[in-house]
């Protein structure tokens, strides 16, 4: 399978060269119409650290680590590489195309824009906030030349060097193929713990023309997600693949369609920088190689918010049930499971539980005056104090904090859920060695 590029691999509406000056996120920002369109906001970026000591693999054209979208270090100059195995790198991991540097700042570039902007349906107020998780680090696995072009089997490297890099979640902005090389890429990367986002790809057709995906692992299927685009009325962009009716067939004959892994995200208009062009030149970059990495920022902070995630294996099924349907209801061969909706994905999903004195695990809902007062969570003297910040756990094992003080007060109100806990932005950490972070 040749990798070109043409459309099918990512297309640009338009080139704007635009010469902004940058400056790091402010802890209170405006964000750029597209991340408040998947519910990026300060609540959600501060409660997820911004994204901080997350790892993101972009395996792509490879990356220009110190252009301006990103902060010194930020992109690991260790831990990149050119992963291709069709061709030598004359650049190293260095990005000659700029899809890549693109695609990587889309996700976690650490810098905002500088100027307005209106094009296309998205207003973009000054120094706005134009990246999903800005203080990530990046990995780059340069897998297509300077002319977009490449092999299944270049691409199969990046995302086994990706996934050893340390890669928590690999965006994948490439025409997606069910090849054996790319299964046993996905199936290596994943058992590694590493989440994958797919671009759907440019065709306007159902993905590689409703063939199925044979012998990926079931752990493979549960880290996958596959990316389709909409424009700024959440309507399915004309160029964008949809899921149809194809499979992931797993190892164990268990079939889960496509649609089921899908999701959708704005892909049309999107500021990114050119970076062949100079270092401050940008443009408007339409196609799903940019609704992936919202994707793919979408997980990173959903993450760095809740680590358990990572090790339970659930971070792309949360991102999943708590999209917005669109389309016809429930998923659909269309829209998937509908457009990523980071304010539900930061919610409680599910029961909230609380864990009783005696270990066992009672539902809030199920809490009242009486149960409290009887030392079901303690004694009532000690816990009084710690009522209206009390921990519980969602469906994902999630931490929340709950007040209950109002079940042991008269007239009795019900347990409400705390606000998220934020954190400043103190930006992403220079990543310098494989197994830490300094």
């Amino acid at each position: 399978m040749k990798l070109k590029s043409k459309p099918l691999v990512f297309a640009v509406s338009t080139t704007v060269i635009l010469f902004p000056l940058m400056s790091g996120a402010a802890s209170a920002a405006t964000y750029a119409p597209w991340l408040t369109q998947i519910g990026v906001s300060d609540t959600v970026v501060s409660a997820a650290y911004w994204g901080k000591e997350r790892i993101l693999g972009v395996v792509d054209t490879g990356i220009v680590a110190n252009n301006l979208v990103f902060a010194s270090g930020q992109v690991s100059t260790a831990l990149s590489s050119c992963a291709a195995v069709t061709f030598k790198c004359a650049n190293g991991f260095v990005d000659d195309h700029s899809h890549g540097t693109a695609v990587a700042e889309i996700a976690a570039g650490d810098k905002t824009f500088a100027y307005n902007s209106n094009y296309n349906g998205y207003a973009v107020s000054a120094n706005s906030v134009v990246s999903v998780a800005p203080n990530a680090n990046i990995v780059a696995e340069k897998v297509l030349n300077a002319q977009g072009s490449g092999y299944s089997i270049d691409l199969a490297s990046g995302v086994v060097k990706a996934a050893n890099a340390g890669a928590q979640v690999i965006n994948v902005s490439l025409s997606y193929g069910n090849s054996v090389d790319i299964v046993s890429a996905i199936n290596y990367a994943t058992s590694k713990g590493a989440f994958i986002v797919w671009a759907g790809g440019n065709s306007a057709k159902v993905l590689i023309g409703g063939a199925n995906t044979i012998g990926l692992t079931p752990t493979a299927i549960s880290h996958l997600v596959l990316v389709g685009s909409v424009n700024a009325n959440n309507v399915v962009s004309s160029f964008s693949n949809t899921p149809g009716s194809g499979a992931l067939l797993d190892s164990k004959g268990v079939r889960t369609l496509y649609s089921a892994r899908w999701v959708m995200a704005p892909g049309e208009a999107i500021l990114a920088p050119i970076a062949t062009s100079g270092a401050n030149a940008w443009g408007y970059w339409t196609g799903t190689s940019m609704s992936a990495p919202l994707v793919s920022g979408s997980l990173l902070l959903l993450q760095s918010a809740w680590p358990i995630l990572k090790t339970n294996g659930t971070t792309a099924n949360l991102l999943l049930a708590t999209a917005s349907d669109l389309g016809s209801k429930g998923v659909d061969s269309t829209y998937g499971n509908g457009i990523v909706n980071l304010s539900a994905a930061f919610h409680p999903y599910g029961a909230l539980m609380v864990t009783q004195a005696d270990g066992k695990s009672v539902a809030v809902s199920s809490l009242n005056s009486s149960l409290i007062s009887s030392g079901a969570l303690g004694s009532l003297t000690a816990i009084q104090s710690k009522l209206s910040n009390y921990m519980v756990f969602d469906g994902y094992m999630r931490n929340f904090s709950v007040n209950l003080s109002g079940l042991i007060k008269s007239p009795s109100t019900t347990a409400l859920v705390n606000p998220l806990p934020t954190h400043p932005n103190t930006g992403p950490v220079v990543m310098k060695l494989l197994d830490g972070l300094e």
